[in-house]
């Protein structure tokens, strides 16, 4: 028998449709979460990095008066 005459529609079809979207949804939400994750450890940095100026500052005025 031939395999065209074996064709079930669009319906055989979607669980691999499914499957797909539901890699890329996953694929997205790592990708969102991993930036993220990124963007903290920046703010982070920044956020020391200020500090640290911040003393500096402060240390230099302090010699300076």
């Amino acid at each position: 028998m031939d395999v065209i005459w074996e064709y079930q529609g669009p319906q055989a079809a979607k669980p691999a449709v499914t499957e797909s979207q539901d890699i890329l949804l996953e694929m997205e939400r790592l990708l969102y979460e991993d930036l993220r994750e990124e963007l903290i450890r920046k703010g982070t940095i920044l956020t020391e990095l200020y500090l640290l100026c911040l003393s500096y500052l402060r240390n230099l005025a302090l010699k300076t008066t």
